[in-house]
C-alpha cells in the first residue's frame, strides 16, 4: 500500500489517524507515519483495502436513509414553569 493509496482509503472512509489508531491498537503517530509513507503492515493494508472496498456503499446507504428520515426538532424548552 503506497502512502497515498493509504490517505486516500483514510479519506474515503472519512477516518481520522487518531480513529484509525484505535482500531488498530496503535498509536496516532504510528498512523501519521503510515501515512507519510513508512510501511503498513500487511494486514492492517489488506483490512484497510477491503474497507475501502465494501464500506463506502453501506456510508452511502446510511446517508440516503437520514437524507430521507432526519431527525426531530429539538424539543423547545419550557421557560415558563
Amino acid at each position: 500500500m503506497t502512502p497515498s493509496d493509504f490517505r486516500a482509503a483514510v479519506a474515503a472512509l472519512q477516518w481520522t489517524y487518531r480513529g484509525l489508531a484505535e482500531m488498530v491498537q496503535v498509536d496516532e503517530r504510528q498512523v501519521r507515519r503510515w501515512a507519510a509513507g513508512a510501511t503498513v503492515p500487511p494486514h492492517v493494508a489488506a483490512w484497510i483495502e477491503k474497507a475501502a472496498r465494501e464500506l463506502p456503499p453501506l456510508m452511502a446507504a446510511v446517508d440516503a436513509w437520514h437524507e430521507k428520515n432526519p431527525p426531530p426538532p429539538k424539543k423547545p424548552v419550557d421557560v415558563s414553569a
